[in-house]
Order: structure tokens, then C-alpha cells, then sequence
């Protein structure tokens, strides 16, 4: 919702500061300053809609591990509507009762693209 809101500043601040991420379209792990310049990016876009799909959480004291599915739409800079889903991995630390994101995985859904809602209710059902 921070996003979508163009919040982008109140969004970052649950990335720690020594953030590390892997994004599907990277080939090198990412950092939180790469993740500010996507998301001002993505604020210039026309966002139609951004979905999240929880699938699992563990809680390890002060770790915890969130895999989820996302999707997308937004406009681009030429009027293109654009889609993409995908799962993610967030790994969380948590430091004075706020849980900080330290680490993610970003992948590419191509195996759900086309239904991956549906996809994503089976899997939480098994």
C-alpha cells in the first residue's frame, strides 16, 4: 500500500541498512539504495494494481522467513500496459520490536504466469 501510495521513503525504512537481495533480473545481488531507485521508477508508472499472496512464515526468535507471490500492472513511460509475477523470499531481522528486512529472493513465475492466483490457492491448500 506504501508503494502504491508513492510512500516510498516510509517503505524503505523496513529495509536494513546492510540490506542484500537477489532480484531475477540482476546478476549480482542488489543493495537498498537499488531497491529505492526501482521503486522511485516504478512511482513514475501508471500502477493498476500490485498483489501479494502470503504463502508461509517461520519465526525464528529474531529471524523470520516470508515466502509469498506477487503480481503486478502498471503502464510504462509509452503507454505499454505491463505484468509481471513472481515469488519471493524475505528474510527479516528483527532489532528494537521492528522487523527489518535483511536479505530476498526475487524469481520470475513463468510455470503460474498465466493463473497464478488459482496456482497459489492450491498451494496453500496442500
Amino acid at each position: 500500500e506504501l508503494i502504491l501510495c508513492g510512500d516510498v521513503e516510509h517503505f524503505l525504512e523496513y529495509y536494513h541498512e546492510k540490506y542484500s537481495g537477489w532480484n531475477y533480473a540482476a546478476y549480482l545481488p542488489i543493495k537498498k539504495s537499488d531497491i529505492q531507485n526501482e521503486l522511485l521508477n516504478l512511482q513514475r508508472q501508471e500502477v493498476e494494481y500490485y498483489d501479494l499472496i502470503p504463502l508461509d512464515i517461520n519465526v525464528f526468535d529474531e529471524v523470520s522467513v516470508v515466502h509469498y507471490l506477487f503480481s503486478v500492472k502498471y503502464k510504462n513511460e509509452k503507454g505499454k500496459t505491463i505484468t509481471k509475477s513472481g515469488r519471493n523470499t524475505d528474510v527479516l531481522l528483527k532489532q528494537k520490536s521492528k522487523w527489518k528486512i535483511i536479505a530476498d529472493y526475487v524469481g520470475d513465475c513463468r510455470k503460474i504466469k498465466n493463473d497464478w492466483r488459482k496456482n497459489a490457492e492450491q498451494i496453500k491448500s496442500n
